[in-house]
């Protein structure tokens, strides 16, 4: 009584949802309906189906299963499609029914601004009944060029009593031809039916019963689908020959054979016959370590330009059946001479590997031993599921196509390779893109991947690279070299099968990961489970002409057209076809030759009208020499008098361009240092004239913004065109000066001359024309890094602005234009947080290395004076730097990591309280820097190791800006906390700390005290 209830109530609620569609069930196409009482219409059982759909009239075969009616006429005399589960052999039997092919679904159905939004639907009736029963599945199938796209729309498990229930589905945006898929699949007991009745498809499908103006240019049966547009042949290459060169019908890991190739090439009328090289005497066979077998050659039997277009294979499917994997394209215009041999490897595709099904008998799953005797009984299936293990689940990589020569030399050269598809991973299908052959990249070396399990693929292989002493060297696809033989599956139950295998042309064997397609470059194997293989990689040689490549372009096996070029199209001298249908042309011109604007006229290389051109131009220039020579000489000896007077002002500023090495003798008594000691220079003789001199007049000063080691340094504008201006900074060096502080003057000038990088302060020129002299530099409005530092410690009523990501961007922001020093080889000596400047104080800032030969005389506190001469930053330097004078690049590494200690503790003074002299027993004997209060761990061990007591284990600042990069990527390091100060020195003065004497002990001071 429930059930008929029930079934009333259905059957009500859908009444008036149906009216619509029998209104214009006159005008949707035949296929678009059907209620199995004329047969099938159109629907048809997938041959590898375990079940088979029967149609069916009144009670199931089975009881307490199945319909006792069908849905159409409620009786024993309507008819209905269903599946006998009883017949099945075991859990996971299925039974597949397709629908006819449906034209691709109209726009507005998928269009969401649209009121026929989801107008498209497919509507059914279906019945599952009985004990255990198992699940019935609608799949959406298109017809995509490549391979069927299936995608699951609906699905239903278990017993739903005795009732016919309906189900409406609205289908997807469908952009190709489709067809609809019932699939049943049995549970682990028999007595179960499903049953299906009354499929139909809404009229908005066909554009039936919507709008004019909504349908727009939708047209069901003239459907626009691009992958179906056929290409128009060029009128002029209609009867021209083309050279196919396949893969002769072969598969799997090894190439053609000469018979295969006679065979196959004697059944395609189109084709030329082409010879396998290991067939005949050929010069490949002389040399060493090169295996000719499956190779192919052809002779060139006229001279003149060539196409050569060359696909890569596809690679091997995964378990799951399902996804594409596509070979690579590439192409390229050659000039043959007669007689020249071209030698090919064509890639054959990467073996599927086994499809995973519980409803079948599967080679490639083992559960248990096998020498177990079979169990019965619902436990068993239980027990056999859980025991299942799919051991073979990648598909092999693609193999790539060449396309090579020989040289006199013996040596082989690449002309073109296309790289092959990377086989698929096991399980579901993940289209990351890395799967398909790609483009040439300049990116990777010419290595091989590798396998890094026992359960992954092998790599694909190259042109002459491969591995053998790699643990999975079975499944690694071979380089050309070594014969471009596939790598082997890894399943060990089913060897003679071949699942999983490597095409012929270096693909890589598959395992739980897809195996690497060949290429020039091979592939490498996925590294996790069930990651896909990668595709190869192609080539093209530089001699080729309008070369081109595309990734992802070929679903099958590996070819090669070879098209000649022709006289016609057009073009004044030679017409080549650019790709394989001949539709697309290029025009081309012999050597000497350019071609026009029009693409298709060659224009001679204009020697002889330029000779005419300036033989009339030489003439004119007489006539006009005549009249104008005498106003000529006028300008050019008043440019002489004023070149010479110029020349003559420099020789009494600087001695007529004095060498800075002879400047280095020019000493006195006065003399704090004979030569600049912060900075060292190279040997080579240089003058101020070198650099880019700048007329005074174009300097204007604005402001000053302190006081240098030479003089003022102001903030000025440089007018350097009619109306543009841009500020800068200018550094002074007074009228009355010391010629020893005059050449440490030019020596920076010379220095900062020499560097080029956003991490150090951009040298724009000089003004020594006249006094006081300038050197003009980029202007930093952010000041330098230590009285920032200084500025945003945090205090008891203030919170620093700053985050630990912000200190950090600062450290390598030094660290870059200390590694640019370091690979230019130039010590700079005094890095610290003071001779750093900001291009601002706020979000944005850059962080530059400046003040290379002048300290600021607050600072003078910090250096050793050595010597009597030398004033050295004792607390930026190692040991063997004030110890035995040794500076080399470590010299900078030490300085750098305290100069990160000053960043973390906000620009304090490393040794507070402590002497040079005790700093220098201090550091000798061992003693470092404490960990600044709140520094991350990380930022504290490149301190560490860049105070190491060997220069020669301290790292390169190549490792500092990769280790400080790391940093910047470690969210444990970029959201650490910011250091708590209960009490600070107030940021505008400093403290005094009263130096003790040099023989007492080092002080220790308190920061929170003070």
């Amino acid at each position: 009584m429930l059930s008929i209830i029930a079934l009333i109530l259905i059957n009500y609620s859908i009444s008036f949802g149906a009216i619509a569609f029998y209104e214009n069930s006159d005008k949707v196409p035949e296929t678009a309906r059907c209620n199995f009482e004329h047969g099938w219409c159109g629907w048809t059982n997938a041959p590898d189906s375990q079940l088979q759909w029967t149609l069916h009239r009144g009670s199931t075969p089975s009881e307490r299963t199945g319909p006792s009616y069908d849905h159409t006429y409620r009786n024993e005399t309507g008819t209905y499609a269903f599946v006998n589960s009883s017949r099945g052999n075991g859990l996971g039997d299925r039974a597949t029914l397709n629908s006819p092919v449906f034209n691709p679904t109209p726009p507005y159905s998928s269009d969401p601004d649209s009121p026929y939004e989801h107008s498209c639907q497919m509507r059914f009736f279906f019945h599952q009944y009985g004990t255990f029963s198992g699940s019935l599945g609608l799949y959406l199938i298109q017809m995509k060029p490549h391979q069927n796209q299936s995608q699951r729309l609906w699905w239903s498990y278990g017993d739903r009593s005795d009732i016919w229930y309906n189900q409406v589905v609205a289908l997807p945006n469908i952009r190709y031809r489709y067809f609809l898929q019932f699939e049943a699949s049995k549970s682990f007991a028999a007595k179960a039916d499903i049953a299906i009745d009354d499929f139909s498809l809404s009229p908005e499908c066909f554009g039936i019963g919507v709008p004019r103006d909504v349908v727009g240019d939708f047209n069901y049966y003239s459907p626009v689908i691009e992958s179906e547009h056929q290409i128009k042949q060029h009128f002029d290459f209609a009867n021209e020959t083309v050279i196919r060169v396949t893969t002769c019908g072969a598969v799997g890991r090894y190439g053609p054979t000469l018979n295969q190739c006679t065979e196959y090439n004697a059944a395609e009328l189109e084709s030329q016959v082409v010879h396998t090289a290991s067939s005949s005497n050929t010069s490949l066979e002389e040399i060493s370590n090169f295996h000719t077998i499956g190779l192919q050659k052809w002779t060139v039997p006229r001279g003149g330009y060539y196409t050569l277009i060359a696909s890569g294979a596809r690679g091997g499917r995964g378990s799951g059946g399902m996804g594409s994997t596509l070979g690579a394209l590439a192409r390229g215009v050659v000039e043959l001479e007669k007689g020249q041999t071209l030698y090919f490897l064509v890639g054959q595709p990467g073996a599927d590997a086994c499809t995973k099904s519980l409803g079948k008998q599967n080679p490639c799953v083992s559960s248990g031993d096998d020498n177990e005797p079979p169990s019965v009984g619902i436990s068993s299936f239980v027990r056999e599921v859980k025991k299942m293990k799919l051991t073979h689940g990648g598909g092999g990589g693609g193999g790539g196509t060449f396309v090579f020569t020989i040289r006199p030399s013996g040596d082989l050269q690449p002309l073109l390779v296309a790289g092959g598809g990377g086989g698929l991973g096991f399980g579901k299908f993940t289209d990351d893109g890395i799967q398909h052959g790609h483009p040439p990249t300049s990116e990777r070396t010419q290595i091989q991947g590798f396998a890094p399990t026992e359960k992954a693929g092998g790599a694909g292989g190259g042109w002459n690279t491969s591995s053998s002493t790699d643990m999975g060297s079975l499944a690694m696809g071979k380089s050309l070299m070594k014969g471009g033989i596939g790598g082997k599956g890894c399943h060990e139950r089913n060897n003679s099968l071949g699942f999983g295998d490597g095409g012929f042309g270096g693909g890589g064997g598959g395992c739980r990961t897809g195996g690497g397609g060949g290429g020039y470059l091979g592939g490498t194997t996925g590294v996790k489970s069930s990651a896909n293989g990668e595709g190869g990689y192609s080539y093209g040689s530089p001699e080729l002409l309008h070369p081109y490549f595309k990734g992802g372009f070929n679903p099958g096996p590996g070819e090669i057209f070879i098209i000649p070029g022709i006289s016609g199209c057009g073009c004044d001298f030679r017409c080549v076809a650019v790709d394989r249908h001949l539709s697309e042309t290029r025009c081309l011109c012999p050597p000497g030759w350019q071609l026009g604007n029009d693409s298709r006229s060659c224009l001679a290389d204009e020697v002889d009208g330029a000779q005419q051109t300036f033989v009339i131009a030489l003439v004119a220039a007489c006539v006009v020499l005549f009249l104008t020579s005498s106003g000529l000489c006028f300008l050019l000896y008043n440019r002489y008098q004023n070149k010479k007077a110029h020349q003559e002002r420099r020789q009494n500023m600087f001695g007529n361009g004095t060498e800075l090495a002879a400047l280095q003798t020019l000493t006195t008594e006065n003399m704090m240092t004979e030569f600049n000691p912060n900075y060292e220079f190279a040997g080579n003789l240089y003058s101020i004239k070198d650099l880019p001199q700048i007329p005074r007049e174009s300097i204007t000063c604005v402001k000053p913004l302190g006081q240098g080691a030479f003089g003022e340094v102001f903030q000025g504008v440089y007018k350097f065109r009619r109306n543009e201006e841009a500020p800068i900074a200018v550094k002074t060096l007074p009228t009355v000066t010391t010629s020893q502080a005059a050449a440490d003057f030019m020596m920076e000038a010379l220095i900062m001359s020499k560097f080029d990088h956003p991490n150090i302060v951009k040298f724009i020129g000089i003004s020594f024309d006249k006094n006081p002299r300038y050197i003009v530099l980029e202007l930093l409005a952010g000041g330098d890094l230590k009285n920032f530092l200084r500025e945003e410690r945090p205090r008891p009523d203030r919170a620093t602005n700053l985050t630990m990501r912000d200190l950090v961007v600062c450290a390598h922001d030094v660290a870059g234009g200390c590694k640019y020093m370091e690979d230019a080889r130039f010590i700079h000596r005094d890095i610290a947080a003071r001779n750093c400047l900001l291009t601002c104080k706020g979000p944005g800032r850059v962080v530059k290395i400046a003040d290379f030969g002048m300290a600021r005389d607050i600072y003078r506190s910090d250096y050793y004076r050595k010597g009597g001469k030398a004033m050295l930053p004792i607390k930026w330097m190692p040991p063997e730097s004030f110890l035995d004078g040794i500076f080399s690049t470590k010299t900078d590494v030490w300085a750098f990591g305290v100069l990160l200690w000053e960043i973390m503790s906000f620009g304090y003074m490393p040794y507070t309280g402590c002497a040079n002299r005790e700093v220098m027993s201090m550091v000798t004997t061992g003693g470092r820097l404490e960990k600044p209060a709140g520094c991350p761990d990380p930022l504290y061990g490149i301190m560490a190791r860049c105070w190491h007591p060997r220069p020669e284990d301290r790292p390169s600042f190549a490792t500092i800006v990769e280790r400080l990069g790391y940093c910047l990527q470690d969210p444990d390091v970029i959201n650490h906390p910011m250091p708590n100060y209960d009490i600070l020195p107030d940021c505008d003065r400093e403290i005094t700390i009263m130096r003790p004497d040099p023989e007492a002990e080092c002080i220790n001071v308190n920061t929170e005290v003070l």
